[in-house]
Protein backbone atom coordinates (compact mmCIF):
# COMPACT_ATOMS: atom_id res chain seq x y z
CA UNK A 1 0.00 0.00 0.00
CA UNK A 2 2.89 2.39 0.71
CA UNK A 3 4.22 1.92 -2.79
CA UNK A 4 0.79 2.59 -4.30
CA UNK A 5 0.30 5.73 -2.18
CA UNK A 6 3.78 7.00 -3.08
CA UNK A 7 3.15 6.48 -6.78
CA UNK A 8 -0.22 8.19 -6.57
CA UNK A 9 1.36 11.15 -4.76
CA UNK A 10 3.74 11.42 -7.73
CA UNK A 11 0.77 11.58 -10.10
CA UNK A 12 0.75 7.98 -11.29
CA UNK A 13 -2.70 6.83 -12.33
CA UNK A 14 -4.68 4.99 -15.00
CA UNK A 15 -3.30 4.84 -18.54
CA UNK A 16 0.26 5.28 -17.31
CA UNK A 17 3.06 2.77 -17.66
CA UNK A 18 5.59 2.40 -14.84
CA UNK A 19 8.85 0.56 -15.36
CA UNK A 20 9.70 -2.15 -12.86
CA UNK A 21 13.45 -2.77 -12.57
CA UNK A 22 14.24 -4.77 -9.44
CA UNK A 23 16.16 -7.91 -8.57
CA UNK A 24 14.06 -11.03 -8.12
CA UNK A 25 12.99 -10.97 -4.47
CA UNK A 26 9.94 -10.34 -2.29
CA UNK A 27 10.22 -6.62 -3.08
CA UNK A 28 9.44 -7.42 -6.70
CA UNK A 29 5.99 -8.70 -5.76
CA UNK A 30 5.33 -5.73 -3.46
CA UNK A 31 6.32 -3.28 -6.21
CA UNK A 32 4.19 -5.08 -8.78
CA UNK A 33 1.12 -4.96 -6.55
CA UNK A 34 1.82 -1.33 -5.63
CA UNK A 35 1.95 -0.30 -9.28
CA UNK A 36 -1.32 -2.07 -10.02
CA UNK A 37 -3.02 -0.60 -6.91
CA UNK A 38 -1.98 2.85 -8.11
CA UNK A 39 -3.97 2.09 -11.26
CA UNK A 40 -1.01 1.95 -13.62
CA UNK A 41 0.38 -0.79 -15.82
CA UNK A 42 3.85 -2.18 -15.22
CA UNK A 43 6.57 -2.74 -17.79
CA UNK A 44 9.10 -5.32 -16.60
CA UNK A 45 12.68 -4.16 -17.10
CA UNK A 46 15.03 -7.05 -16.37
CA UNK A 47 18.30 -5.58 -15.05
CA UNK A 48 20.23 -8.40 -16.77
CA UNK A 49 19.15 -7.24 -20.25
CA UNK A 50 21.67 -5.27 -22.32
CA UNK A 51 21.43 -1.48 -21.84
CA UNK A 52 20.46 -0.83 -25.47
CA UNK A 53 17.53 -3.26 -25.21
CA UNK A 54 16.33 -1.62 -21.99
CA UNK A 55 16.65 1.84 -23.57
CA UNK A 56 14.52 0.70 -26.50
CA UNK A 57 11.90 -0.79 -24.16
CA UNK A 58 11.74 2.45 -22.13
CA UNK A 59 11.40 4.60 -25.23
CA UNK A 60 8.92 2.30 -26.97
CA UNK A 61 6.61 2.01 -23.96
CA UNK A 62 6.88 5.73 -23.09
CA UNK A 63 7.70 5.08 -19.43
CA UNK A 64 7.88 8.21 -17.29
CA UNK A 65 8.64 6.57 -13.95
CA UNK A 66 10.54 3.50 -12.80
CA UNK A 67 10.28 1.58 -9.53
CA UNK A 68 13.69 0.19 -8.69
CA UNK A 69 15.84 -1.04 -5.82
CA UNK A 70 19.17 0.42 -4.72
CA UNK A 71 21.34 -2.16 -6.48
CA UNK A 72 19.53 -1.86 -9.80
CA UNK A 73 19.43 1.93 -9.58
CA UNK A 74 23.23 1.95 -9.29
CA UNK A 75 23.68 -0.52 -12.14
CA UNK A 76 21.32 1.32 -14.51
CA UNK A 77 22.02 4.87 -13.30
CA UNK A 78 22.77 6.36 -16.72
CA UNK A 79 19.83 4.64 -18.35
CA UNK A 80 17.28 5.68 -15.71
CA UNK A 81 18.43 9.28 -15.45
CA UNK A 82 15.46 11.63 -15.70
CA UNK A 83 12.89 8.93 -14.92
Amino acid sequence: NRIARRLQSLGVGPDERVGLAVERCAGLVAALIGIMKAGAAYVPLDPTYPADRLAHMIKDSRITRVVTDAATRQTLAGLLEGL
